[in-house]
């Protein structure tokens, strides 16, 4: 897929040197991480209310909701202070913290 750099679905994996790699969305960024396609020390995501960037460890992840992605369902990477209610209002099945990404979370459903 191309990338579109104005999109609000955009993160970047850091490296340790500090460059970036471009994903259009944050699953397939996550996926790339910790399946270790891509080594990466970090990364920069846009919260989802207010498009800021952001570091991942200071936000929630939302899962399994009702809001989409440009590649279908993703997850949603939302201001602690708004994950319950994000949660609530879009129906997602869990909210957690970037260390709780794991492969098999991150998977699609089929």
């Amino acid at each position: 897929m191309k990338l579109n750099p104005t999109s609000p679905w955009c993160a970047d994996l850091v490296h340790s040197d500090g460059s970036r790699a471009h994903f259009d969305t944050p699953r397939c960024a996550l996926l790339a991480w910790r399946t270790g396609r891509v080594p990466a020390v970090g990364i920069s995501l846009q919260e989802f209310y207010d498009r800021t960037w952001r570091k991942g460890e200071e936000l929630r992840f939302a899962i399994g909701s009702d809001v989409m992605g440009p590649m279908g369902v993703d997850v949603v990477p939302v201001d602690p202070s708004r994950a319950e209610k994000f949660a609530s209002d879009h129906h997602a099945t869990r909210v957690v913290g970037l260390d709780d990404l794991t492969p098999a979370l991150l998977e699609p459903p089929s």
